[in-house]
């Protein structure tokens, strides 16, 4: 052996002697005789066996790039010795592998000088270039890989040289795997080995591999084969596979920064290698598959994650902390990915959107704010306007509202779509969700949001004339929902609620105005919906707005009242309707006043403090603001008077809203015990005095059902002894009554009737004279009997 490492040195730097072909193959037979030779001998000592087997490697150091890389070589033998002198040369790179199997660390640095000496004579220039592939040319890139393989264990190959071999590599197999005929095995044998041996080289983390597997990646043919692999790595089918291998592999790849430029061609692989990470649920990994994916775009991380998200099967809560995780991570220019990604998830929801509202109400607990909102709101909006049947998503936006009211251009431009598209359409053609689902969306946004909707690209006005000229912006198609006679009562309430959400400087004016003409048309429809939006007005900016308000609310009253008296004989429903619509809005009206009686405004808008004296008409209550607004005389008007105290039974429920109960008691209950307290039977000769007594009564019986104990205290004594006064007097049994249903009211109230003991039996003993007489009613019999037990109790 000694002897032929001297004899191939000499062969290899004789050109002449390499050139010659038949000189060769006798070389390469002799050599193999003395390879298998070697094989079949006993050596007397293991060191005698090692020094032979490392000059057998040394020889092939100068051998291998000539019979392994070149090709012209490979085939000039073949041609002019045929398939024997072919079969021997194949025979003679197995010397290579032979030498394979001896001490790695001692082989590996002869494998890198075959690799630098194949580098150095430029053997594989040619590789690549066209040219017809015979059975010979695919031994020869086969065994190209093969003596490829050995090297990816090198921690000393540079850079340039590590991207050589994966061009070596990536071309060899493009080839291999292009030349392939119809009923071969794909992708080949030989190359499913090399692919093997590179993940298998992973856990050595050296440059060569890493090169190899981004190559192989980037390259179509290569992915084809390495993909497969991988993925039986990662789920661990077969022996010697895990994930933890897997893992490293591609960790290697994405350390060295692959699929970083937007040409790579790793892109095309970069989603599908991310759903096998995110697919990976053995606990031992979870560390590994985090750090992994840390390396990977948030984008295709995302999406992976929603695509198991979308699996029923798994668990929801660490696969949406992960997501949650990259989604704060992403970037503008992902913005547009993450978009789709979304859009795609709901889209393959739209079967299950209970699962798209558990993932929403998960990142809504765990972030209010963050960028990434802004990508996956419209994916959402888009996804509840799709779904009719079901009201999940529409619930999942309002828990939302927080995150879509920070983005209110995304809702402007979704609500102004939405509604332009409809327009093009009869209302016939469109299901009732469909043309309310925009105005849903305005009703879940805070008020800051709506009204920065709404003011943007905002040219729906009232002309100089006093008319409404609306236009195609938010106010122009709620005014158009809501006055139009075909559009459904849901749609129409909802945008009637939403003009009352309107900052009141852009709203008020234009309803007003709407209001009039209704007035004058007779259209009774559309001045309900411009009352309850006057009504939700004053809920929702009675402390933010009170300047517009206060000066215009006079304005609205007395339209109102005129509108009341204009249909209140009439007994349809339409007016029924309209008549509890005008005691709503007026009792709005009345409630501002309340709440904001301190603020002096307009001094010429009436005061809450003038309702009670107009109400049980006062010496000089004609002169009020009050008055004057509602057409009230010095003589009594049982209409208006009926209609101010109605107006007032209907604040009584909301009166807790303004937290003014002591101020609304104090101005209302002492004018009304005075005014009964001096009422004789002789009064009642006028019966429009009882009607109005026995609705006044009415108004302290609301009152004091609704007002709070310690409110109502001050005043419980004389409630009391009004009641005794009026079962004394002998008054009308309508008076009668409505006093028993007040002291009924109070007597249920216990920490009430601790503290009016004194006039408690004075009480009882009216109770009882008044049911003793011959002339009380069935029905007041019985109420004085309950009110007996209840005081004995």
């Amino acid at each position: 052996l000694e002897r032929h490492e001297g004899w191939c040195a000499a062969l290899s730097a004789e050109g002449a002697a390499i050139a010659d072909s038949t000189i060769l193959l006798q070389c390469l037979r002799a050599m193999r005789k003395r390879v298998a030779k070697m094989d079949s001998f006993d050596f007397s000592t293991t060191k005698d066996e090692d020094h032979a087997k490392t000059i057998h490697a040394r020889c092939w150091l100068s051998w291998a790039p000539l019979l392994l890389f070149d090709l012209k070589l490979y085939r000039t033998i073949q041609d002019k010795h045929g398939w024997r002198g072919a079969e021997a040369l194949k025979g003679a790179t197995s010397a290579l592998r032979h030498a394979g199997r001896e001490d790695r660390n001692r082989l590996l640095s002869i494998q890198e000088a075959i690799f630098r000496e194949l580098v150095a004579t430029g053997l594989v220039v040619g590789l690549g270039r066209h040219h017809p592939m015979t059975d010979s040319g695919r031994e020869f890139l086969e065994g190209l890989l093969d003596a490829m393989a050995p090297i990816t264990g090198s921690a000393s190959l540079g850079t340039p040289l590590c991207d050589l071999a994966s061009n070596i590599a990536v071309r060899a197999i493009g080839e291999i795997e292009a030349d392939g005929e119809g009923g071969e095995e794909r992708p080949s044998a030989r190359v499913r080995a090399f692919v093997g041996s590179v993940l298998r080289s992973s856990a050595d983390g050296t440059e060569v591999t890493a090169a190899l597997l981004q190559g192989l990646l980037d390259d179509e043919t290569g992915a084809a084969v390495v993909m497969p692999e991988l993925d039986a790595l990662l789920r661990g089918k077969g022996e010697g596979r895990s994930p933890r291998l897997g893992l490293a592999a591609l960790d290697l790849v994405f350390r060295r920064g692959a699929g970083d430029g937007a040409g790579s061609g790793l892109n095309t692989q970069i989603g599908p290698i991310t759903d096998l990470v995110v697919g990976l649920n053995p606990a031992g990994v979870r560390e590994q598959v985090r750090d992994l994916l840390q390396k990977l775009p948030s984008n295709h991380v995302i999406r992976s994650l929603l695509r198991k998200i979308g699996d029923p099967e798994q668990d929801l809560r660490p696969s949406v902390e992960l997501l949650l995780e990259f989604l704060k991570k992403i970037r503008e220019d992902e913005a547009a990915a993450v978009d789709s990604a979304f859009r795609e998830f709901v889209r393959r929801m739209s079967g299950s959107p209970t699962r798209v509202a558990q993932l929403m109400k998960m990142l809504g607990e765990e972030d209010k704010e963050s960028f990434f909102w802004g990508a996956i709101l419209p994916a959402l909006l888009q996804a509840s306007a799709a779904e009719p049947s079901n009201q999940t998503l529409i619930q999942t936006m309002s828990a939302l509202s927080p995150q879509l009211s920070a983005h209110s251009a995304i809702i402007g431009d979704f609500v102004i779509s939405s509604l332009a598209k409809q327009e093009a359409l009869e209302c016939s053609d469109l299901a009732v969700f469909d043309r309310l689902h925009p105005f849903l969306v305005l009703r879940i946004v805070s008020k800051a949001c709506f009204d920065r909707v709404v003011t943007e690209g905002l040219e729906t006005r009232l002309s100089a004339e006093g008319h409404v000229l609306v236009s195609n912006d938010v106010l122009g198609f709620l005014i158009e929902r809501m006055r139009n006679p075909d559009e459904d009562l849901q749609v129409r309430k909802v945008c009637s609620e939403l003009c009352g959400k309107m900052n009141p400087n852009v709203s008020f004016s234009v309803l007003l105005a709407i209001f009039r003409e209704s007035i004058g048309s007779r259209q009774h429809a559309v001045s309900r919906a411009c009352m309850y939006a006057f009504c939700s007005s004053f809920a929702n900016h009675r402390g933010s707005a009170p300047m517009v308000m206060h000066s215009r609310s006079d304005t609205l009253s007395k339209e109102v009242v005129r509108l009341f008296k204009a249909i209140s004989l009439q007994a349809d429903d339409e007016s029924k309707k309209t008549q509890l619509g005008c005691l709503d809005c007026f009792g709005s009206v009345l409630l501002l006043k309340l709440e904001s009686g301190d603020l002096s405004i307009d001094p010429m808008a009436f005061r809450f403090e003038e309702v009670a004296p107009v109400l049980i008409g006062e010496d000089g209550a004609e002169e009020t603001r009050l008055a004057a607004m509602m057409g009230l005389g010095k003589s009594l008007d049982l209409q208006t008077h009926t209609f101010l105290a109605n107006a007032l039974i209907t604040t009584c429920p909301r009166i807790k809203e303004t937290r003014r109960e002591a101020l609304f008691a104090c101005q209302l209950i002492p004018g009304i015990l005075k005014h009964m307290v001096f009422r004789s039977p002789e009064t009642y000769a006028d019966h429009d005095c009882l009607y109005l007594d026995e609705i006044l009564l009415q108004v302290l019986f609301i009152s004091s059902y609704h007002l709070p104990g310690p409110v109502l205290a001050d005043y419980a004594s004389d409630i009391i002894s009004l009641v005794v006064s009026v079962m004394g007097k002998g008054l009308p049994a309508r008076v009668q009554s409505a006093a028993a249903r007040i002291a009924a009211c109070l007597l249920s109230k216990e920490d009430l009737v601790l503290g009016c003991k004194d006039v408690l039996a004075d009480l009882g003993r009216a109770l009882s004279r008044v049911q003793g007489e011959a002339s009380c009613s069935g029905e007041m019999r019985n109420m004085c009997q309950a009110l007996l037990s209840r005081l004995q109790a």
